[in-house]
């Protein structure tokens, strides 16, 4: 099977509860915070409304509408809602079934992003 064909499967398809821990949408009140922590999971949020503040390693990383926020498993991070709150996008998933994918097709086909979740050698990315 292609590798796109095997992506579109693994995400969309019966391995999806292997893929994704969960998956949420959120609206946070104005200021809401949520303490450091970190996980197994890779972790991507998407701002959909306001703003929000994460907070990886003192390095602070805000998000306006339309922006995202790829954060790799293990790292600690905490995040503030902005002064008008915000609405988010959280999904958690597990970067093992990515390595499943890594070979020389995604290089080929140019999926760098996918080859950087198999590597982990990011501790984020917006």
């Amino acid at each position: 099977m292609p590798a796109d064909e095997y992506l579109q499967a693994v995400l969309l398809g019966r391995d999806t509860l292997d893929a994704v821990d969960n998956a949420a949408v959120r609206a946070l009140p104005p200021g809401d915070h949520f303490a450091t922590h970190l996980h197994s999971t890779m972790e991507l949020i998407i701002c959909t409304g306001g703003s929000i503040t994460l907070t990886l390693f003192r390095t602070p990383v805000t998000l306006a509408p339309g922006e995202y926020l790829v954060v790799y498993p293990q790292i600690p991070h905490c995040s503030d809602a902005g002064p008008q709150g915000c609405g988010i996008l959280q999904l958690h998933f597990h970067t093992e079934v990515f390595q499943r994918l890594f070979s020389d097709t995604l290089q080929d086909r140019e999926l760098y992003f996918l080859i950087d979740l198999a590597m982990k050698r990011r501790r984020f990315l917006k």
